[in-house]
């Protein structure tokens, strides 16, 4: 009986593996949470990968994988730390607040993860100036009836600068419809586009180091 009682009073464990999958998990979290903060803060820029990708949306990626990927870490390692604990006083409180904790960080990726959806551009259209010189890309913001089209400059192998952002009614993109015209300068380029009521010019600046 005395062994029986002992056995019962001790603590539940957690196998080595779950505990190595639960550091992996995290270990993956922390890097795709990493890697959006770091793309997330580049001042006015984006970064194209290949045609049709850009960093916009390997954000909403390093999202989409940091959600199930914390959520498993905090799954396998947090029972591995709270059970062990005999006192309830202790191991209740701490269960309450650890789960109140990944409750609060999933929501606030979950936020980002939905601003990311947003901004993370539907299009893009590269355009290159007559001479090679210039090239541009515009990626199609517009969300329901906003319209919104950011003009970006590539200023290295994959970095794009932004330098302007050209609006048009009920969400209409001009670009994907061809419905535009260039004029290339030396020091900037002017595009007519059409809004969707009428033709509008704007006059986009390039950067003259090129």
């Amino acid at each position: 009986m005395a062994e029986r009682e002992s056995s019962g009073d001790a603590p539940p464990t957690v196998s080595r593996k779950g505990l190595i999958a639960g550091l992996a998990c995290l270990l993956l979290a922390v890097e795709a949470a990493a890697a959006f903060i770091i793309l997330f803060n580049l001042p006015s820029s984006i970064l194209l990968y290949s045609r049709g990708v850009s960093s916009n949306q390997v954000q909403l990626v390093a999202i989409l994988l940091f959600l199930p990927l914390f959520l498993a870490s905090a799954w396998l390692l947090l029972p591995r730390f709270i059970r062990p604990v005999r006192w309830r006083w202790v191991s209740v409180p701490a269960s309450m607040l650890s789960g109140a904790l990944v409750i609060l960080v999933l929501a606030i990726w979950a936020g980002l993860g939905l601003v990311s959806t947003l901004t993370a551009g539907r299009a893009l259209h590269a355009l290159v100036s007559p001479d090679g010189r210039h090239t541009l890309i515009i990626q199609n913001d517009s969300f329901l009836l906003l319209g919104q089209h950011t003009v970006y400059e590539k200023v290295g192998a994959v970095v794009y600068e932004e330098r302007g952002e050209i609006t048009t009614d009920n969400g209409y993109d001009p670009f994907s419809l061809n419905r535009y015209a260039l004029k290339w300068d030396a020091d900037a380029v002017t595009i007519t586009y059409f809004d969707y009521h009428r033709y509008m010019t704007q006059k986009i600046p390039l950067n003259s180091k090129t």
